[in-house]
């Protein structure tokens, strides 16, 4: 059991691009031991894990077979989200379940079920631990600008995403961001839900997504995500609130996108092994609001598909 003179026992399932970073910060945190890196590609998990001093594991298997763990981060293709989650607390490890937390309708359910308080499953909704995005919510549940009505979150996206991710729906992969950001900046939940697609002949994924979602508060929110900027642009992520007496957005980030969400990774790391310690699941994202997120892009998809 972790103590504060004993660091949280600690691998990560999954080293491709962003699992690598989560190997990082937890060989870097003094109240972690990164002890194994799991991948498919064992060469690469050979190389993370001489990079950080962990062991490589093959699988999920070897990993549970050889390592005794307090947490994990799971950071595997997100249709094996729920599985290695389920997996995980059910042999006593919480874990750090990259987004979305899962991908069918009926594994997000099967997370749902699942809930404990501990060992417990933390959706990485990173953006909750982002300052910006703190600071508006602060401010949104502080009455700054009243009872907020209608919201417009924008997040687009260059063309090659469509071949990189040929099996990943833009509201699954793109918008999940922007989903879990209107329920939790609204503290609702939605009861309609509108879409439209814009589609180009010979892409996997519609080039655009918009829909329109109207929560139980009386807000609307629009949430907007395309796939086909040029290669090399970036458009700023949008996100605006308009409240009864005023209105509040983002405004400018204090340095460039990678930096703001690197800060906020660490922040969200630092914040899970906390509560492994603690035996206490995150007061700042709960499993029930990753699927949430999950049951609300199905929404957005199916609505998109009939139309």
């Amino acid at each position: 059991m972790p103590t504060p003179e004993v660091p949280v026992r600690v691998a990560v399932l999954g080293v491709g691009g962003f699992g690598v970073e989560h190997a990082r910060r937890y060989a870097e945190h003094p109240g972690a031991d990164l002890v194994a890196v799991v991948d498919a590609d064992e060469d690469r998990a050979r190389r993370v894990g001489a990079r950080f001093g962990a062991r490589a594991r093959r699988d999920l298997e070897d990993l549970l077979a050889h390592e005794e763990l307090d947490a994990v981060s799971v950071c595997l293709p997100s249709d094996l989200h729920a599985d290695a989650a389920l997996r995980l607390v059910a042999a006593g490890a919480c874990v750090l379940l990259e987004k979305p937390v899962a991908t069918a309708r009926a594994d997000a359910e099967r997370l749902a079920a699942a809930e404990r308080p501990f060992p417990f499953v933390m959706p990485g909704h990173v953006l909750r631990f982002a300052a910006r995005h703190t600071a508006l919510k602060a401010a949104v549940d502080a009455g700054r600008i009243g009872r907020p009505v209608a919201l417009t979150l924008r997040r687009h996206r260059t063309r090659d995403h469509d071949e990189r991710y040929p099996g990943e729906h833009p509201a699954m992969l793109t918008s999940i961001h922007d989903l879990d950001l209107a329920l939790w900046l609204t503290s609702s939940r939605p009861v309609a839900v509108r879409s439209v697609e814009a589609r180009v002949p010979g892409r996997n994924q519609p080039a655009a997504v918009t829909a329109e979602i109207v929560m139980a508060s009386g807000a609307v929110c629009s949430v907007q995500s395309s796939w086909v900027l040029p290669d090399g642009a970036d458009v700023p992520d949008a996100v605006e609130v308009v409240g009864t007496g005023g209105v509040l957005s983002l405004g400018d980030p204090a340095g460039d996108g990678a930096d703001e969400l690197g800060e906020a990774l660490d922040r969200e790391i630092a914040h899970f092994l906390d509560r492994v310690a603690a035996r206490s699941a995150s007061p700042v994202v709960a499993l029930a609001d990753g699927v949430a997120a999950v049951l609300l892009a199905h929404d957005v998809i199916g609505a998109g598909r009939a139309t």
